[in-house]
This record gives structure tokens, C-alpha cells and sequence, in this order.
């Protein structure tokens, strides 16, 4: 989540120390959220000053609720990806600010370690909904961008591989 927090703000064009500082905020704001479990509005009611940190809902972030996020946070995702034994396509946009390149890179070592069947793609100028911006800045600027229907191919070429 702290790389998301850092991601969106780069893409939005927050200068280096306001995005330090505020970083620092927001890993209090998520101990209390995913480790703690509290609402952002339980947060934001005993932390006023953080107000301006966060943007999204009282009792969701982006539209799930918040029991979805600390429930997620609970989760072993490295010993749940070792245990796939089966093709794994990881398709990650270059401009996808909210999964890191690292988290594709960690997914495709952890089912690669029973044998070679992760298989890593990053689309070029290509968020994380797929859509495709002429820059990083673009896709914190409201627009939609354009799908990216190449990701069909790509998706199609691996099926073909794997299902021989």
C-alpha cells in the first residue's frame, strides 16, 4: 500500500519532500488500518491532521470496504503463489501504480520454484486497468486512456503455449 501512496503521488506530481512527508503519515495511517484494524474514519476521528492524506471513503478504499484490505493484509501471498503448480501469465501495465513491478517479479519467482511455469509481460505506457496513456503524469490526470487491445494477443500467444 506505501508503494501505491508513493506511485500515486509521483503520477500526480507532488514534489519529492511532500511525498516523503507525507509517507511518513500515511505508515501510521496503515498500521492503524491494516494491522490495527480500524476504519479510515476511526483514524481520521483520533488523527484529524491526516485528513488531508487520505482521499477515499470512511469505511472503504477504492470501492471495497475496508475489512477486504486487512483480510488481504492477513494473507501469506508468497507461500499462496509457491503452491501454484500450474501456467501463470503476470501482466503488469509500465505505468501501473498500483501493483509494483517488484510484486509481478515476486510472483513469477515463487511459482517458477516448481519448475518454469510463470511467465512475466509488462505492457508499455499500460495501467493497471489495462488502458494505455501517452505518459506516467496522464494517468493521474482523470482521463481514460485508450485500452490496450494488444494484451489480447499476448494473453492468447501464452494460452496457445500452455494448452499444446
Amino acid at each position: 500500500m506505501l508503494a501505491i501512496e508513493r506511485e500515486r503521488r509521483v503520477a500526480m506530481g507532488a514534489e519529492p519532500a511532500k511525498i516523503n512527508s507525507e509517507l511518513k503519515a500515511i505508515t501510521d495511517f496503515y498500521r492503524l488500518y491494516l494491522i490495527e484494524k480500524e476504519t479510515p474514519k476511526q483514524i481520521l476521528t483520533a488523527h484529524p491532521e491526516w485528513k488531508s492524506i487520505w482521499d477515499d471513503g470512511d469505511t472503504t478504499q477504492y470501492g471495497r470496504p475496508a475489512a477486504f484490505y486487512q483480510q488481504l493484509q492477513d494473507l501469506n501471498l508468497g507461500e499462496a503463489w509457491s503452491a501454484v503448480k500450474t501456467p501463470v501469465l503476470v501482466l503488469r501495465g509500465e505505468y501501473d501504480w498500483i501493483m509494483p513491478r517488484e510484486d509481478g517479479y515476486a510472483i513469477v519467482e515463487s511459482v517458477n520454484k516448481g519448475g518454469q511455469l510463470a511467465k512475466y509481460v509488462e505492457l508499455p505506457r499500460v495501467t493497471h486497468g489495462l488502458a494505455q496513456f501517452e505518459s506516467f503524469g496522464a494517468t493521474a490526470q482523470g482521463g481514460r486512456g485508450e485500452y490496450f487491445k494488444p494484451v489480447e494477443t499476448t494473453v492468447m500467444e501464452f494460452l496457445r503455449t500452455v494448452l499444446k
